[in-house]
């Protein structure tokens, strides 16, 4: 279970070149209690600079400047961190819808599409992006506590991590269980968690290798 909180976002950004269409979105984000920062061009958006206040993005795949597939490439690229982005187009084809999934996109939903069926990929979107927020933040503090590892330290935590004994590393290592003891206590004030059990749980939800 992780412990990480985040706050929950409640901006979206739309970034199309139809004005009618921008405005429609907009009004229907707002009535479901949603902010929009509206962007007519990728390249506005990408200098934004401002991707951590979002938590949901909406691209179309054609703009004026860049393609959509090409904004979120850039994206992840400029940014430690992009939110769940849904992709509209009124030119989809299944090769295109294929490429934008596998890079990432929760959705593809060509124009001119039901509202709801937006509403319910953005619902489903924001609560994507709150559980990456946390791995997100989650992973950071652990990659942080890792570095603040001796070489000694990652040896006995992989020990730990297979689940040996005390008794068994300070054989395989030839330290004392006082020394393993100890650096087994350093291993959980430098990443920061309570107990093996909990730090080897979070390791595992972040896919580190250690």
């Amino acid at each position: 279970m992780l412990n990480e909180q985040v706050n929950i976002k409640n901006s979206v950004a739309l970034i199309d070149d139809d004005l009618q269409v921008c405005d429609a979105i907009e009004s229907m984000l707002k009535s479901i209690g949603l902010q929009a920062a509206v962007f007519n061009n990728g390249n506005d958006f990408l200098k934004s600079q401002n991707l951590d206040s979002f938590g949901c993005l909406i691209v179309d795949l054609r703009l004026p400047d860049l393609s959509g597939l090409q904004v979120i490439e850039k994206a992840h690229l400029m940014y430690p961190y992009c939110p769940p982005t849904i992709m509209i187009s009124g030119y989809a084809d299944v090769p295109t819808a294929v490429t934008a999934i596998k890079n990432g996109i929760i959705d593809f939903l060509e124009k001119p599409f039901i509202p709801q069926d937006l509403i319910d990929q953005i619902q489903k979107a924001l609560i994507f992006d709150q559980q990456n927020r946390s791995i997100h933040k989650l992973r950071a503090r652990l990659d942080s506590g890792l570095d603040k590892l001796t070489i000694r330290e990652r040896q006995v935590l992989r020990n730990l991590l297979d689940c040996k004994s005390n008794k068994q590393i300070s054989s395989e290592l030839k330290l004392s269980s006082k020394t393993i003891a100890s650096h087994r206590a350093n291993i959980l004030s430098k990443c920061n968690t309570e107990s093996l059990l909990q730090l080897a749980s979070q390791i595992q939800a972040c896919e580190l290798n250690i």
